[in-house]
C-alpha cells in the first residue's frame, strides 16, 4: 500500500517540478525581452510552437521517460516562455492589479475544466489521442491569443547587435530592492503560501480515492480546488484591494485583523498582488519591476518542489483506512502543516504592512 500511494504522490510530483521550471523561467524570460525586444514575438511564438510539438510527440512516446520529459520539461519550457511579463507593465500602472488578477483567472478557468475533460478523453480515447487533443485544443487557442498580443509602447530594434551579454546585463543592473524590507517580507510570505498551495494540488486526489470514490469524483475534486482558485483570483481584484486599500489604510488594529481575515481567505489569489507589490518596489524602473517579479515567481517555484517533498513525508499511507474525528486517511499531518502554512501567511501580510511603512 505505501509503494502504490508514494508512486501516485510521486507522479503527481512531476508536474509540480514541471512548474517549477516555467517559474523559474519568468526572470530570464524577462531579461531575454528586454535584450532583444525585437525578438519577443517570435520567442513566444517558438514556445507555443514547443508546447504544441512536446504534446504530440508525448503521444508517440513507447517508454516512460519519454512523455516524462516532453510533458514535464518540455513543455514547461515552452510554457515559461509565453510568460513576456513585460507587456503587462506596458499596458497598466494603477490597474496593473486587477489586470495580473483577470489574466491569473484564466489558469483557474482552464483547471476548472480540464481535470474532468481529460478524464472524460483518457476513458474514452485513450492517453495518446488525449494529447494529441490537448495539443490541437492548444494549438488553435494559443495562435488566437498571440495574435493579439501586441506591444503598446513600439518595439526599437537593438542598435548595435553585439552588445552586453546577458551575464553582463544582469550585473549591470540594479539589485538594492533585495535589501528591501517589503521585497523580504513578500518573498518570504510567498513562500510560505505556496508551501500551503501546492501540497493540497497534489494531493486532493489522492485524499479523494482514500474515501474509495470512483476517479471521477477525484477529477471533480480538483477541478472545484481549481475552480476556487478562479474565483479567488478573479477576486484576485479583492486581493489587491484588501492590500492596498484595507493595508493600506491600516492605522488600527481592526483594520489589520481585518486585511489579516480577508487576504488570508483570498490566498488562491495571491498572485495577484505581486504586479502591484513590484511597481511599489521598484517605481517607475521597469527593469527593476520585472527582476522583483521574477524572483517572486522563482520563490513560489521552490517552493512547488519543497511542499509536495515536505507533504510526502508528512502523509502517512498505512492509515489510509483509518478515519479519525479530525481529518484521517493519513493526512493529519498534512492538514496541520497547510494550516499552520496559512496562519503564517496572514502573518506575513501583517510584517509586509510594517514593512511598508519603514520603506
Amino acid at each position: 500500500m505505501r509503494k502504490l500511494h508514494y508512486a501516485d504522490a510521486e507522479i503527481g510530483a512531476v508536474g509540480t517540478i514541471a512548474l517549477a521550471i516555467e517559474y523559474f523561467e519568468v526572470l530570464f524570460v524577462n531579461m531575454i525581452a528586454l535584450r532583444w525586444p525585437h525578438r519577443t514575438r517570435f520567442m513566444m511564438w517558438s514556445c507555443l510552437g514547443m508546447c504544441c510539438g512536446s504534446l504530440l510527440l508525448a503521444s508517440f512516446a513507447t517508454q516512460v521517460p519519454h512523455p516524462i520529459l516532453l510533458q514535464s520539461v518540455t513543455f514547461e519550457i515552452g510554457g515559461g516562455g509565453l510568460q513576456e511579463v513585460r507587456k503587462l507593465s506596458e499596458w497598466f500602472s494603477t490597474r496593473r492589479g486587477l489586470a495580473a488578477a483577470i489574466i491569473f483567472g484564466g489558469s483557474g478557468a482552464g483547471g476548472a475544466c480540464f481535470p474532468i475533460a481529460v478524464n472524460f478523453l483518457l476513458s474514452n480515447l485513450g492517453f495518446r489521442w488525449t494529447l494529441r487533443i490537448w495539443a490541437g485544443f492548444m494549438l488553435v487557442f494559443g495562435v488566437f491569443a498571440l495574435a493579439f498580443t501586441r506591444p503598446r509602447l513600439p518595439v526599437i530594434r537593438p542598435q548595435n547587435s553585439d552588445g552586453p551579454t546577458l551575464w553582463t546585463r544582469l550585473t549591470r543592473q540594479y539589485w538594492g530592492f533585495l535589501k528591501n524590507p517589503l521585497f523580504i517580507c513578500m518573498t518570504v510570505t510567498t513562500l510560505i503560501q505556496a508551501l500551503a498551495y501546492f501540497p493540497v494540488s497534489l494531493y486532493i486526489t489522492v485524499y479523494t480515492a482514500s474515501l474509495v470514490l470512483p476517479p471521477l469524483n477525484g477529477s471533480l475534486v480538483l477541478s472545484v480546488f481549481n475552480l476556487s482558485s478562479i474565483i479567488v483570483i478573479v477576486s484576485g481584484a479583492g486581493a489587491a484591494l484588501s492590500a492596498y486599500l484595507l493595508w493600506g489604510f491600516a492605522h488600527s488594529l481592526g483594520l489589520i485583523l481585518a486585511f489579516v481575515v480577508v487576504f488570508g481567505s483570498l490566498s488562491g489569489g495571491f498572485v495577484s498582488v505581486w504586479p502591484a507589490v513590484s511597481m511599489d518596489i521598484a517605481g517607475s524602473e521597469q527593469s527593476v519591476f520585472l527582476n522583483v517579479y521574477g524572483l517572486l515567481t522563482m520563490t513560489k517555484g521552490v517552493a512547488a518542489v519543497i511542499g509536495p517533498l515536505i507533504a510526502a513525508a508528512l502523509y502517512h499511507p498505512e492509515e489510509v483506512t483509518v478515519r479519525n474525528t479530525y481529518s484521517g486517511y493519513g493526512f493529519k499531518d498534512v492538514t496541520l502543516f497547510v494550516g499552520s502554512m496559512m496562519v503564517a501567511t496572514a502573518a506575513g501580510g501583517v510584517a509586509a504592512q510594517w514593512a511598508k511603512r519603514v520603506v
